[in-house]
């Protein structure tokens, strides 16, 4: 947002914007796929935390995805079948975020190759 010339918030402010319409209407469009681009990084970051979760979360009803996809993962042997199952059908919110958001995903990620 800084790399926003000063001169178009001043030529807001001549037209009559006030400094919520500056963002809405000229400063968040433009950073769109920047946010984007956080939005799903973030989200998927959060998505496929194991660490932490495996040993904050001590209650089997409230671990996470990643955590959850373990149980099936034994010290004498792996279900393959269930794993792969549980695979699938984890990917699919992430997929879900991502196809929403990516227009501004591959224009976010454009914009920080600038050469």
């Amino acid at each position: 947002m800084r790399g926003i010339p000063k001169d178009i918030d001043e030529a807001a402010y001549i037209d009559g914007c006030s400094k919520w319409q500056l963002f809405i209407r000229i400063i968040f469009p433009v950073s769109k796929p920047a946010v984007a681009t956080l939005l799903i990084t973030d989200f998927l970051a959060t998505w496929n935390e194991y660490l932490l979760a495996s040993v904050i979360i001590n209650d089997n009803a409230k671990k996470t995805v990643p955590v959850g996809l373990m149980t099936f993962v034994g010290e004498h042997g792996t279900d393959y079948g269930y794993l792969c199952a549980g695979v699938l059908i984890s990917v699919i919110p992430i997929l879900v975020v991502y196809l929403i958001f990516q227009r501004y995903f591959v224009e976010g990620m454009a914009g920080a190759v600038k050469s």
